[in-house]
This record gives structure tokens, sequence and C-alpha cells, in this order.
């Protein structure tokens, strides 16, 4: 059955195995092999996660890796939070759902492994063994899902056992400090190594209720890493646990690596494979690692590179290169739960299809060598599942829809019908990206409209459109939130005896045997709407939900429902009209029995309605703030800015060039904040004028004044000097104006007499660069200017080379705070003019951030030589832009 079934029937299976494991007592601990999730499941119904597509062990073959007696080649990600997250809402279990959206991101860019710190868990209140001699079961619950829903997809894992950093989720450190021991004895002092044998064992003899396998016996684990960039590894701690997991894990790969480099030890010891970690990465490096690794018989996997670093110059050599077996970027991020994306701010995050261009263009490339790795074996994508509509709000009156994304898709349609009878009517004329909600509906319609509904349809990255989300009532002035019940975040309270369990591609909270309740807190509360899955009617005389609001003394009081079946064993269970109260609840009652007969419910969704608040007129008055009336010398990429109106849902710009030279009037509308900046330049030397209109449900106003106008600066009509290298007096002067590269080839910098002015003269000045032979592949040096320099309006760089081959020159610049590069060829040997059009620049491929060159603030200028087996020498000198 496809997942998109498994959506729609898989609640129940899950209800039930919850709440007949719920009537017992809750295990501490893992003692036996409970029966797979999928045996509790009803006949006819899926089991909350499918079969495993992993059932053959990936192998080793000398230097390689086999799986089926075929060659097995692999590109992936790093998901380090699978078990325990840090990035929503400070450490916390993640959700199924991100857990899902992630590793179905993962499969649709073509990976087939995934490393995951979600075995390094200690330290933590939340992790397996919060402190020494203490343990956690419930830490398991969201291992047990990834590790099953990964096997469901076909992606092998990497798991490190441990970290030599003291992140959140812990490392060896954990080991030691109760001890009194510094973090060395990790690696040497017998109660430390035996505290850290006996977690290992536990880790892997627990058994996955959903696969009913110990991880030690699951295939989905391609190998065991001894820790993440482990430092101070020892010959005999590394042969130590290397025979522990074999003894634990027969069939299972073992894998050690450091920060940076490659340990020896690791070559010279009895682990499957070493893996090495690259920031940056180069394709030099990574082809000079293997061959080393290989020769000594081990499988080489760069187990982090640079997310940044994804492109052709690097991917595209190691393609046909049977000596690289895997390599996973740092990191991949999923969708947020509510809407978005999961934000990381350590440089190196990936978002699928990506947040702008470049990141867009890493996607693409990295999809591409995925499959090529994988000759044409790799899996086909799976469909695309619906969204989620999570909140339908009034903005000051304007609807704004807020949804979840949903994994593949590349953008979003945003539809609209009048009723539930009436056809969908598509409101965005193109699709729109994640990043673009929420989403305001600026189309003309009646404010009092009690059946509009709102949906949205996703757009694959091949243009195919999937299935719609299902839609949300949102008429009548209503703001509605749905509660996909992931986590109890968006309710007030809930009861102990209530759990959330994961259901397919959904999640559903279960009652065990008593009463149970969940509560929602939202001031003018209207309604309540339950998705729910039960065999048999979930309400009336038979039934065991209801809902209850408070009266007015605060006693809860039962109000009528309706109900609707929505496919097999699932129901819409409604309230009319409420009274604008501030609480709402759904109750369960008593559960008699058990099995079938005790008719479990279990709630998938809920929708709670409350009255938006009505705009009584329109925004308030607001003025234009810069450019200011009558600017001059303004930048052709201005930020237009102006003050908050009071009420306003969004603002609507207009600008226009005065004459008619500037080419047509730009409008821009939607605007949510004060400030916009025009998508392309304006002309150098037009006057502009601008205004702004604050829009909300019930009316516009125009800014004060009614507009502003500005003048853009001309173009200039100098070049500017960058370095003649004029005042440099002797080799240490000429030392001390650059910086050479650390991670580069060596290069000997000196003064040299004669340059492009006069090459015969002895006072005259230039640069000299010679590279050394080296193992780096490339050579740098970087000049940073006294004071940042403006070359806005320049059409490049230029500078003087007299160069002893004919070996490119990377150009680089740090314009804006961002990195820009292009490679240009010298035209043979000998003193000659080279020419990089600014056009030519783009940020490096290990660079983090994006946007456009800004050429106002240029603080760095830098040149790279190709490595070289002998030294040679290129001068440099007199470097100006040019017009």
């Amino acid at each position: 059955m496809s997942r998109r079934n498994r959506h729609r029937t898989a609640v129940l299976a899950a209800s039930t195995a919850l709440a007949l494991a719920l009537t017992g007592a809750a295990a501490t601990q893992v003692s036996a092999a409970p029966a797979p999730t999928s045996a509790a499941a009803a006949p006819g119904l899926d089991a909350p996660v499918g079969p495993s597509r992993n059932t053959s062990f990936v192998t080793r073959e000398g230097g390689t890796l086999r799986l089926d007696g075929e060659p097995f080649r692999f590109s992936g990600p790093n998901i380090y939070w699978l078990g325990l997250d840090e990035n929503v809402g400070g450490v916390a279990y993640p959700t199924r759902f991100r857990i899902r959206d992630a590793l179905d991101t993962a499969a649709a860019t073509g990976a087939t492994v995934v490393r995951s710190h979600m075995l390094a868990s200690t330290g933590d209140p939340l992790t397996l063994r919060p402190e020494a001699g203490t343990w956690n079961d419930e830490a398991f619950a969201t291992i047990d899902y990834a590790m099953a829903y990964a096997g469901e997809l076909g992606i092998r894992l990497v798991l490190p056992l441990t970290d030599e950093w003291e992140y959140y989720h812990g490392g060896h450190r954990d080991f030691t400090d109760p001890l009194g021991l510094p973090g060395e004895a990790f690696y040497s002092d017998p109660r430390a190594v035996s505290a850290f044998d006996e977690y290992v064992t536990r880790v892997l003899t627990h058994v996955n209720p959903y696969t009913g396998l110990a991880y030690a016996e699951d295939p989905t684990v391609l190998a065991f890493e001894l820790g993440n960039e482990l430092r101070g590894m020892t010959p005999g701690w590394i042969e130590g646990r290397a025979a522990l997991l074999r003894d634990l894990a027969p069939r299972h790969l073992v894998a050690a690596g450091t920060r940076f480099g490659i340990d020896p030890d690791t070559l010279a010891s009895s682990v499957d494979v070493v893996d090495v970690h690259y920031y940056p990465p180069t394709a030099q490096a990574v082809l000079r690692d293997a061959a080393e690794v290989t020769a000594s018989g081990k499988v080489y996997v760069a187990g982090e590179y640079a997310s940044t670093a994804i492109s052709d110059e690097l991917l595209d050599p190691l393609v046909d290169e049977p000596t690289v077996s895997g390599m996973l970027f740092w990191s991949l991020f999923p969708h947020g739960d509510r809407s978005g994306f999961v934000p990381h701010d350590d440089g190196f995050t990936l978002h699928v299809p990506g947040d702008d261009a470049r990141m867009r263009l890493r996607v693409d490339t990295l999809e591409d060598f995925s499959r090529e790795l994988q000759d044409g074996r790799a899996p086909a994508p799976e469909p695309l599942e619906p969204p989620l509509v999570t909140e339908v709000l009034r903005r000051a009156g304007v609807p704004q829809v807020t949804w979840r994304g949903t994994a593949g898709a590349a953008a979003y349609h945003v539809e609209r019908a009048a009723g539930p009878r009436s056809g969908w009517v598509r409101l965005t004329d193109r699709a729109v990206p994640a990043s673009d909600e929420p989403w305001l509906d600026l189309t003309e319609q009646r404010a009092d409209a009690a059946s509009t509904l709102y949906r949205v349809v996703p757009v694959g990255r091949d243009g195919v459109e999937g299935p719609a989300s299902d839609p949300v009532r949102a008429g009548g002035g209503d703001a509605v939130l749905v509660d996909p019940l992931e986590d109890w975040g968006l309710t007030s309270s809930h009861s102990d005896g209530l759990a959330t369990s994961p259901a397919g591609d959904e999640s559903a909270v279960v009652a065990r045997a008593g009463d149970g309740q969940v509560t929602w807190e939202r001031p003018g509360t209207t309604g309540l709407e339950l998705l729910v899955a039960a065999r048999g009617r979930p309400t009336g005389p038979s039934g065991t939900l209801r809902v209850e609001v408070p009266d007015g003394d605060g006693t809860w009081v039962p109000v009528d429902t309706s109900l609707t079946r929505d496919g097999r064993d699932r129901w819409w269970v409604r309230t009319g009209e409420l009274p604008e109260v501030g609480r709402v609840r759904v109750v369960w009652g008593e559960v008699h029995g058990r099995g079938p007969a005790a008719r479990p419910v279990s709630l998938v969704r809920a929708v709670v309605r409350t009255r938006a608040e009505v705009v009584a007129g329109a925004p308030g008055a607001f003025a234009q703030v810069a450019p200011a009336d009558g600017a001059a010398e303004v930048g052709t990429s201005p930020a237009l800015r102006w003050e908050e109106a009071r009420d306003a849902a969004y603002y609507r710009v207009v600008l226009e060039p005065v004459d008619g030279d500037g080419g047509p009037p730009v409008t821009a509308t939607g605007l949510p904040g004060t400030s916009w900046t025009p998508p392309a330049g304006l002309e150098p030397g037009t006057t502009y004028r601008w205004s702004v209109t604050a829009v909300n449900g019930a009316g516009s106003t125009v800014a004060t004044g009614g507009g502003a106008g500005f003048t853009t600066r001309s173009l200039p009509t100098a070049p500017v000097v960058v370095e003649d290298f004029s005042g440099l007096d002797d080799d240490a002067a000429a030392r001390a104006a650059v910086t050479v590269n650390p991670g580069g080839d060596p290069v000997v910098v000196s003064l040299a007499r004669g340059g492009r002015r006069d090459p015969a003269a002895a006072d005259d000045r230039a640069l000299a660069l010679q590279v050394q032979p080296g193992s780096a592949g490339y050579a740098g040096v970087s000049r940073d200017l006294p004071e940042p320099q403006d070359w806005w309006g320049q059409r490049g760089l230029q500078l003087w080379v007299d160069p002893e081959d004919a070996s490119p020159v990377t150009v680089q610049l740090v314009a804006g705070g961002g990195y820009w590069e292009a490679v240009v060829t010298p035209d043979g040997t000998g003193p000659q003019v080279l020419q990089v059009p600014f056009t030519d620049l783009a940020p490096p491929s290990w660079a983090s951030g994006g946007g456009e060159l800004e050429l106002g603030s240029v603080t760095q200028v830098s040149f790279y030589l190709a490595g070289t087996s002998t030294p040679r020498t290129t001068v440099v000198d007199s470097v100006t832009t040019y017009l």
C-alpha cells in the first residue's frame, strides 16, 4: 500500500496497539523483544510504519562496500537531531512529522544513507543515559521511529555512539566527569571504558517495537561509528570497542574517524570504514584521502563535508572513482511543524528545494550526483504527500493562510471555494515557495461569507502537482487553528492517561482505560472540529467521545455535535456555533474491555475556531521615511522604508520614473513589513517617484503627502586604483602586505622590481608570488584594503600579471561582507593584463549566505594560483577596476 493510502488508514492500527499497551503497567526497561507493531494491527489495516526495504546487510570487500553482491556507493545527508532536537523551542524530542519529512526529503534527493547522532545520547534529562547509573527508556521512542521509518524508505544509517564535543545530546565526557576524570581518560581508565561499553551494550540490544529487531540485528544500520570526530583514540581502545561491536552486532560494519584528516591508528586497526570530515572539501583532498584509506584495505567515506561546497567542481571527479564509497554532507533540516523550514545557524544548513537560487542549484547538483553514484539503480521518488493548512487568521480583516509543507514539493498553489459544493478557484497566478508563507488572500471577497474554504496544492520540482491539503473552512470572519497533535504545544492541558502515537504519516492521541481529556484555550472560541479514528460511531449513546465547554460557574458541560464519516473508520466530529467561550475540550469516556470490542478512539487532528478581531476602519495615517523626498545620489538598489500604519494588513508600493526613461512603473503588493527593495536595479542618474498605500479589510490609506521623489547616483567616470604596490620597499614589506592562506600550498612572497608601468625601471614595484610544491592543490594570498572601497558602477577588475605558465588564476573579493570569485586564465606566459567582469563573479561553493553582489564596500582582494610540482612564480601589479 502506498504512503498516501496509509496516510488515510493507519491511524486506527496505532490507536489499537497503543491503547492496549497503555492498559498495562508501563515498562521502565526493555527486557525482552516485544512483538512488531505490525503484529498488533487489526486485519486489513496498516501498521504505523511499513515493512523495511532493508532485508540484506551492507558488507565490505576490501576497500569497497557491497549489497546483494553489487557495489554499493552512496550520497546523503547528516541529520544529527533525529533522536533529540535542539532547533525547535529548545532541547526536545522531534515530532514524528519532522522525522518523516527529513527522511522523505533525503530520499527525494536520491539519498540512500543518512548519518545521525541519535545514539550519542547522554548527559541531558531527555537522553538515553541522563547521568551515571540512570536510564531513560522514553528516549528510545523517537530513535525507534526514525530507524524504522528509514528502513521503510530503504535508507541505511551510520550511527556514532558518542561525541568528541559537549553538545546538548552528550559526549564522551559524560563517562569521565562523574568519575572525576579528565576527558582523555575515556580511552584508558577501566571504569570509564566499562561505563561506555555498558552503554553501548544496552543501546545495541534494545529491541525496536516497530521492527521486532534489536538495533544490533537491524540491517538498516550500515555501520556503528565509535564516535563523532573523536580525538585521542588509542589503538587498544579502538580494537577493544571494535571487538565489542562485532560481538554484539557481528553483521554490521564498524566505522571510526577524527575531526580533520585521517587518524593513522584507524588505518592500522580492524575497523571497516574510515570516516573523514572536510570544511571546506576539495575534490583533490577527497581523492587523495580515499586512495590512502583504500590502500590500507578500509572503506573510505566522507562522513561530513560542508553543504555549501556542493558543486560539479567537487562532485564530478568523484563519480567514476570507486575508492570513494560515500559522501555525506552537513546537514539537512526539514519543514517546520507549522510552516516554513526549521532554521539552523551554523552556515551549512540545507533546505530542499532551497531557500535561494544558489541553494536550489546545490540541491539539483546533489540529486544528480546521488543518482549517478547509484548507476541508475536509485528508487523512484515517492509521490508527493498533501500539505497541511495549519492556520487561517485575519490580519486586520484580510485572510492569511499558513501551511506545513511536504517533502519533495518545490512550491504551492493556494485555492479557495465558496462552499463545499462549489468549484475551487486558484488564487495564485504562480506557484509560491514555502518561504513566501504565510500567504495573504488579496482578492475581493465578502467578509461575512460563512462557508469559505481554503486548501493548498503542492507542486513537485518536475512541475507535477500533488494531492491537495484537506480543506479548512474559514468564513464569516473566523480565525482557525489546526492542531495535528504531533505534540502538546498548542493545547493548554491534557490528562496523564493520554499519549501521542505515530500513525503512518500522521500522529494520533489515544487514551488508556478511564477518562482522558485535551483542552484548548483561546479567547473567543466559537467551535471545534475533531478528526478521529474509531471502529463504529465515536459519539452518541454507544460512543466514548464528547466535547465540553465551561458554563458560567466553570462547570464543564457537554455540547451537541454532528458526525460525518471521512473514509474507513475516520470521522469528523463538529460542534455548532459556540458562545465565544475561552476554553473547549474533548473527553474520552470509559473504555471497557480489550481488543476491538473496546472501541478505542484516537484523535488525529483538531480544528479550533475563534472570532477574529473586527477592524473598525481603514488603516491609520503614516508617512514615507526613506529615501527622503528630494534625496540625491541614492543607490540603484534602495531600500524604501515607511512608518507602520495602525491596523494595516499589508502595504502596496508603486515606483515609477518621473520622465519615463527609467523603465515602466513597478508595483509590489501584499508586503507585510515596512520596507521593500526593488527586485531589479534602478537606472543610474534617474529621478523616481514612489508612493505607499496601507490596506486592511475595511479600506486603504495612502501615505501622507501622496509620494516622494529621489534621484539615483550617476555612473562613475574614472576607475578605482585598488593596489599598485608602489609603497612597498623590500621583501619584508611585501610579505606584510598580504596574508598567505594557511590551508593552501606554501607561497614565498617577495618584492619584484619593475612592473606594468616600466618593467625595466628598478624603482617600480610589484608583488612576486612563488608557489611551492604541496598537497592542497592551490595556493593563495589575500590583501586587506586599508579602507573599504566603493566599486559601484565599475564593469570589472583588471590586473597586470607576468606568469611563468598559463595556469588559471582565481580572483576573490570580499564585498558587502560576502565572498565572490571568478577564474581567469592567462594567455600563455609573459606580461599581460587579465580582466574579470563583475558579472562573472559568483560566491565560492564553500561560502554561506547569498544575495546580490554589493560593490559599495569591498574590503579584501585575493589571488589563488593552482598547485604545482615545481616552484613557479607569478608577478602581480597594478590592480584596478575598469569602466
